[in-house]
Parts: structure tokens; sequence; C-alpha cells
């Protein structure tokens, strides 16, 4: 597909109100990437919220060859991506050009990013930490098996970070984590053919897989290896390469200088990190499913929890707010009153030690002379006679009072 070249700059953002398409009607800017702008607007025709990526590269002079390559790649994204139904993947609703810009319409997710749940951001400075192993797993897993949909379509998504994956209802039983922009997505397609500009190494180099560094190989390895690090991430709240510096990120990728946890590799998840973080992408998982599975076969309880306890060092956990929000919050301990005592250590040259079951008779209350081992003197328990006893007897009293009379009724 050749088409003209544009004739003016890239728009810089777009002003609520703004329709696109005579359809969609722009309400606020949402966040902002090297290859986009991303809006939340209004659906007029369906009337529902939605997402509407603007794509706007950044860092190329807006030429002829550049625009071409863009939009290459834009039309590549939405035709694939847009057949792609899976909870755990953003659905794409419809596609264009802004003038001389692409964009994508994509289902708005209610949320935020991982980022902001590990890390916090410029408006939540407060951020969580890690994830509890449990929680962890689950989360993992699903962002695999809809990674690994998308794979069987040849995509390659090359771009996998906290702020591309993205909480729905969170601390909820039906909290999903979803994939999110495929801005930075390229086919697979036999040769592993580049979108970029030669020598341009685009994402994020925290991220880095040691292939495409070294051959700009892309193929489905490298999401897994990236996955891989946001595991770890979520579970231990810190990067697995934690510097700014972009040189260093690339040289601890091409070296496999990774630094892991003790705790975590000596855990059963240890030797699943390990596969899915390997230099080599042959010794990795076969698929993101492969990788989905082998998490969920860990059992998390073996797993080392850094999300026991804050910052202070007190055990912590997540409330519901009054206005709807979730906030961090250590509980205070209880008053002496209302601690539980402790159940009596067991001994284990007795065997297996089994709690006695009380009867409902000795939950109400159990006295020293009901024992029969107890030597100890009890008082007499005191009796009650119930009001029933004495309906009884005089019921009786009249009944033998008639059959008296009676008789003599009958003797005259």
């Amino acid at each position: 597909m050749t088409l003209d070249a544009p004739q003016s700059s890239p728009m810089d953002s777009l002003d609520p109100g703004f329709r696109i398409a005579n359809r969609y009607e722009i309400q606020e800017l949402i966040g902002e990437g090297g290859f986009g702008l991303v809006y939340k607007a209004f659906d007029l025709v369906i009337e529902r919220p939605v997402a509407v990526k603007l794509l706007r590269p950044r860092g190329t002079s807006f030429d002829v060859a550049t625009y071409e390559g863009i939009l290459k790649r834009f039309w590549r994204e939405a035709k694939t991506a847009g057949s792609v139904r899976n909870p755990n993947v953003v659905t794409i609703f419809d596609a264009g050009i802004l003038g001389t810009q692409p964009y994508i319409v994509m289902e708005f997710l209610p949320g935020h990013d991982l980022k902001r749940e590990l890390h916090g951001d410029d408006d939540h400075k407060d951020a969580l930490g890690p994830i509890a192993p449990q929680r962890t797993l689950y989360l993992a897993a699903q962002a695999l098996m809809g990674l690994d949909e998308v794979h069987q379509l040849g995509i390659v998504h090359k771009d996998l970070k906290p702020t591309n994956l993205f909480l729905i209802k969170a601390y909820s039983f039906h909290e999903t984590l979803c994939i999110l922009d495929f801005g930075m997505a390229a086919l697979v397609e036999g040769s592993a053919e580049r979108l970029t500009d030669a020598g341009q190494l685009a994402g994020t180099a925290r991220y880095f897989a040691p292939e495409y560094i070294d051959q700009a190989e892309l193929t489905a390895t490298v999401d897994i290896y990236q996955m891989g690090l946001i595991l770890y991430e979520m579970l231990t709240g810190k990067p697995v390469i934690d510097t700014p510096q972009v040189i260093e990120c690339v040289r601890r990728h091409r070296d496999s200088d990774l630094r892991l946890d003790p705790l975590v590799l000596a855990s059963p998840l240890g030797p699943v990190l390990l596969r899915a973080l390997h230099r080599d992408p042959d010794q990795r998982f076969g698929s993101a499913r492969e990788f989905a599975d082998a998490l969920l076969d860990v059992d998390p309880e073996e797993v080392p929890n850094f999300a026991q306890q804050s910052r202070t060092g007190r055990y912590r956990y997540i409330a519901r707010q009054p206005d709807g929000s979730t906030a961090l919050v250590a509980p205070e301990p209880l008053p002496l009153k209302a601690r539980a005592t402790p159940e009596p250590t067991p001994d284990p040259s007795k065997g297996l030690h089994k709690p006695e079951r009380r009867s409902l008779k000795d939950r109400k209350g159990k006295h020293r002379h009901d024992d029969p081992e107890s030597t100890e003197d009890a008082p007499p328990t005191p009796t009650r006679t119930s009001p029933l006893v004495f309906l009884q007897i005089a019921m009786a009293f009249l009944a033998g009072a008639a059959l008296a009379t009676i008789i003599a009724v009958l003797l005259r």
C-alpha cells in the first residue's frame, strides 16, 4: 500500500469535544507513550465509553518513508489484534486515519496499570509494593494465556512491561490482568521483519531480551522473557534490572547478569523463572501457555511472600474505603482481652492431637461434679420445676374431681 506523503505535522493533542469520524467524541487525555497518545472518548453510535489511541511517532522526521512504515505497522496491528477476543487482551473495535495520523479505537478499561500497583505514579505516591504469591501466580498465568492466543495469530508484543499490563476489578474475585498497547507489535512472518528504523532498539531497556539486543530477533520467546522479568517484579516489588542507564541494562541482559533473590531461586518458582529467563531462547518455554501451566503447578505457600510486611515492617492488608477506593492499612494491635489464648502445643510422642469435640450441653456450661475424674467437691446444681408440671397436676386434679361427681350422681 502506497500513500501520499503527509502535508502537515502530526497533531500535538485533541481537545475535549473533538469528534473523530463524527462518531468518537474526545473527553480527556489518559495516557501518553513514545508511539502515541491515548484518549478517553465516547462512542456516539453505540453509546459507550472507548479508548482512542492516536499514533504519534517521536524522534523521527515525518517524511514519506517514515509515514509509510508507520502505516504499514499500524494496519498490521489493527487487522490482526482486532481479531483477538480474549479477556486478557484489550479488544479493538475500530481503526482509521485522522488527517495524516492513524488511530485505533479500543475498549475502555476501568482500573490501573501494573506499574502503579507496584511503584505508584505521579498521582499515587503510596505504591502497594510486592504482590502476594497466590495473586502473582494467578494474574501472571492469566496474562500468559491471553498472550498465547495472540502468539498463535503471529503477533509478538515485544514491549511487555508493567505499564502495558492493566489491572481490572483489582482486589476482587473477578480481578483480571489485561495486555495493552500493541503499538510496538510486529508480525512474525518467517523472517521476523523489523518495523523500526535500522539500528534502533524500540521498547524499554529494562525488559530487553538478549536475542533482540544482539540480532533483533523477534519471536514469541521475547515475550516469554519479558513476562519472566515482570513475574519477578510482581513478586518482589523490584525490577530485575533496576538502573536508569540503558547501556548497563543492555549489558546485563546480554551477559545474563540478572541477580535474582536466592529465596526465590530456592523455592519451587525458581526453576520456572530460570527457564523463562534463560539466555538461550531455545531453552525457554515453548509457548506462553506452557509457561502459564508451569506457574499454576507451583504451590504459592512454598514461595516467599515479600508482600507480608509493609515498609514499616508491620503486616498489612488492602481495605476498601467509603468512596470505593482502596488503601493500604496497617491493622492496630488487638487489646489484651481480645487476644485469643494460644492452643497448647501437642506432644508428638502421644500421636496426632485431635481437639475434643464438645456437645451442646458442654458448650452451655460444664461443672466440676460432671467430670467423673474430678475429686473436688462441688455445690449441688439447683433444680427448677417447669410450669408445665404444675399444669399437668392441676388437670389431673380436675379430672379426678369430675369423675367423683359423676360416680356420686349415678349412686343416687
